[in-house]
């Protein structure tokens, strides 16, 4: 009888646990986004759709109609370059392959706000040229330069799964190589195709930085814009014009999903797991012409852009040629130590992407672990209102969360929107599911009998995760802390409509910079952030090279 009310208390407070975690991640996670598009229904007399007549502005339209064609465009050239560097590393006998790869990713790596103004003072200095990069069409290059790295991860991966003698069985038949790419390559390679689409689709119109940076200036709105000019005009409708913005973001994002569902649907994964990098096509005597288109692409795309970047930092006038004369370190100098902003938004920038980065981490492993070895139906339900924070568009979250926290409950105002707070968790709430995920597939990699042997050795929960999973989590998820750290540290799309005076943060001060024209100082801050960016590289191949070690010790 004792064993049964055990048993029956045990599952009593098992399930309280359960509710409480569920119900902490739908309030803090999805509760804020529920409350932010049902302003857009919400009417003096109750539930109403008049509000949605406000989509209807011609400005509004507008808006809509350069999203959609700026996301289609950008994504067709994502697609194009990505696909065309998948293939070349993937089947090519093309040297350098590794130092190929870097340079393909870099333009990832790099804030896109940044990039667009690299770009800017790149084609500025081109000479007989005059290319207006503050146009839709300059929106859609840099977008389409930044992401199509998106579409070559998600293909190379598949690429290199192909099995030759599928390929070979094809020419053996008579076919060419034509033959082989229809039926075989493009078809087996088809799903990583349209993941790294629909990711560059949805990285696309989801982007604040390229829009806010080319398109403002140039009187292009699209929908993150939008959002973000109704939220700051601070009228009487500010909120609710944004929530009714926000949901026309929403409805494109969930077609894209929708879209990639069914595409998805009509091809089967690739069922090999083993990769073959040996190449499959040899370019013979056109390999050295190839090579070298392949690193001008790299050398325009990629670093002409920050040696334009560079060289705008170290001028004394904007628009003047670098020489001896007007070569300067002054921009430096005031960004370092005279601009007090700028030292405090690195100094916010990093505390805010530490902390966050720490917080999540705690919550990955605890919930990770919770999600793998209990393994209850219920539990992916958090996972998935964690997941829901990274997939919205950040200026859809940042409206949510500002909304939420005015007053979370009638009649409490914690006073958290319009501190430095508000960003601390807004970054947990955007980034939780990268660490979160990693967790989940380390745990699964970690035999259960591991922690039995430690169990039956006297170690209970807290001994288990400091001697065994601890070590073995952050070997796993090491990169995965990194890339999060890294990216909140130069996030713009959450700051830009949550900062406010005495918590700007890197991103904020140099989009300030460059409304207000200071276009050395946003340069000489962005190469300060770039060079950061380089030696957080450094520090993870350190850390890796360091892990790798201990494991094999």
């Amino acid at each position: 009888m004792k064993l049964n009310e055990m048993i029956k208390e045990r599952n009593i407070r098992s399930f309280f646990l359960w509710f409480f975690i569920v119900g902490t991640v739908f309030v803090f996670f999805v509760y804020p986004f529920i409350r932010m598009i049902s302003l857009s229904f919400i009417g003096e007399h109750g539930i109403t759709l008049e509000h949605l007549k406000f989509i209807l502005k011609d400005s509004n339209v507008e808006s809509i109609v350069n999203t959609l064609i700026i996301g289609c465009l950008a994504t067709l050239l994502n697609t194009a370059l990505g696909l065309l560097f998948a293939f070349i590393i993937s089947y090519t006998d093309v040297r350098f392959k590794k130092l190929m790869q870097i340079f393909i990713i870099l333009p990832l790596l790099v804030p896109s706000y940044m990039m667009s103004i690299s770009w800017t003072e790149f084609v500025r200095s081109i000479p007989l040229i005059d290319i207006d990069l503050y146009s839709l069409g300059g929106i859609v290059f840099v977008l389409g330069i930044n992401h199509y790295a998106l579409v070559y991860l998600m293909s190379v991966q598949v690429f290199t799964r192909i099995p030759k003698s599928l390929e070979q069985a094809i020419q053996v038949n008579g076919g060419n190589r034509l033959d082989v790419l229809k039926q075989v390559t493009i078809p087996m390679g088809m799903t990583g195709i349209i993941g790294g689409m629909m990711i560059a689709a949805l990285s696309n119109i989801d982007n604040f930085g390229v829009p806010a940076f080319l398109g403002i200036p140039g009187g292009v709105d699209v929908l993150s814009t939008s959002i973000y000019q109704a939220v700051i005009s601070y009228g009487d409708d500010a909120f609710l014009q944004g929530s009714i913005l926000s949901l026309a973001l929403v409805c494109i994002t969930f077609c894209i999903l929708l879209i990639q569902w069914i595409l998805l649907r009509q091809f089967k994964p690739n069922p090999y797991s083993s990769t073959d990098r040996s190449p499959r096509i040899h370019l013979g005597k056109f390999r050295l012409f190839i090579e070298v288109l392949i690193w001008l692409f790299f050398i325009i795309t990629s670093i002409m852009p920050l040696v334009a970047l560079v060289k705008t930092s170290l001028t004394k006038t904007y628009g003047a040629k670098l020489t001896m004369d007007t070569l300067t370190l002054k921009n430096f100098q005031y960004i370092l130590f005279e601009y007090d902003k700028s030292v405090s938004a690195i100094q916010h920038s990093a505390m805010l992407a530490i902390s966050a980065t720490i917080i999540s981490f705690i919550i990955a492993i605890i919930l990770g672990y919770m999600i793998v070895r209990y393994n209850k139906w219920y539990m992916r339900f958090t996972e998935i209102g964690i997941a829901i924070p990274y997939s919205l568009p950040g200026t859809v979250l940042s409206l949510s969360l500002i909304i939420f926290w005015i007053e979370p409950i009638p009649g409490v105002k914690p006073g958290i929107y319009g501190t430095v707070f508000i960003l601390l968790i807004a970054y947990i709430l955007r980034f939780t599911i990268l660490p979160l995920r990693s967790a989940i597939s380390t745990y699964s990699q970690i035999h259960i009998s591991l922690e039995h042997a430690a169990s039956v050795s006297g170690n209970n929960i807290l001994l288990r995760f400091k001697n065994i999973l601890l070590p073995l989590l952050t070997s796993g998820m090491i990169g995965g802390l990194l890339l999060m750290m890294f990216t909140a540290l130069t996030e713009l799309t959450l700051s830009a409509l949550l900062w406010a005076s005495g918590s700007e943060t890197i991103g904020v001060v140099i989009f300030s910079f460059e409304s207000a024209g200071y276009k050395q100082y946003s340069s000489a801050f962005s190469v300060i952030v770039i060079i950061l960016l380089c030696l957080g590289g450094l520090l993870y191949l350190l850390l890796q090279s360091m892990f790798k070690r201990k494991d094999l010790s």
